[in-house]
């Protein structure tokens, strides 16, 4: 009964994040940069499918390779809790709520259940504690931006000459900036 459930959690988790990361792979189509990690993630995803496979002959021996394809996993979703910081002009979609906290419930359920392993809470904590690092570099580096004053020096008249582009003359003369 325990290798079916866990048969059942690292398949949904590896069906989930494989078609998410897919898709995000996927806008490089239209010409969104790709990047390695998202490489990693994918593959990971493939290794956590087979691996829930692993787990229906031999429980302990697929929840050790779910375990290294999770973690491999979370090299892409762990800095994304950096985007669900919300900025003055963006709100984040509660599917990316969902995404890090069913990664993180998918990582604990590997850890914890049905026996916690020797080194669980090590490795829950410092997957938690880097997340929270991540977005505490976010909400800083927004505070300096808010705080910092705008050095550059913005010209407040435009100075047109008689050598200027025709365009600009025509605009000089005939609408009234004069």
């Amino acid at each position: 009964m325990k290798s079916v459930a866990q048969f059942i959690v690292f398949l949904t988790g590896a069906l989930i994040y494989g078609f998410i990361t897919f898709q995000a792979i996927m806008w490089a189509v239209w010409g969104a940069p790709t990047y390695s990690i998202q490489y990693v993630a994918l593959f990971s995803s493939f290794g956590l499918l087979v691996s829930s496979f692993v787990s229906l002959s031999s429980a302990p021996r697929g929840r050790w390779l779910s375990l290294v394809f999770i973690l491999g996993i979370g090299v892409y979703y762990i800095p994304a809790t950096a985007a669900l910081v919300p900025k003055d002009n963006f709100t984040p979609s509660p599917i990316g709520y969902a995404l890090i906290g069913g990664y993180f419930a998918l990582l604990a359920y590997c850890l914890f259940v049905p026996r916690r392993l020797p080194f669980s809470r090590t490795v829950f904590s410092v997957a938690i504690l880097s997340a929270a690092g991540f977005v505490a570099h976010t909400l800083l580096d927004q505070k300096k931006k808010e705080t910092e004053p705008n050095q550059a020096v913005e010209p407040t008249t435009i100075h047109v000459t008689n050598r200027a582009p025709s365009s600009t003359l025509r605009a000089m003369y005939g609408r009234g900036s004069l």
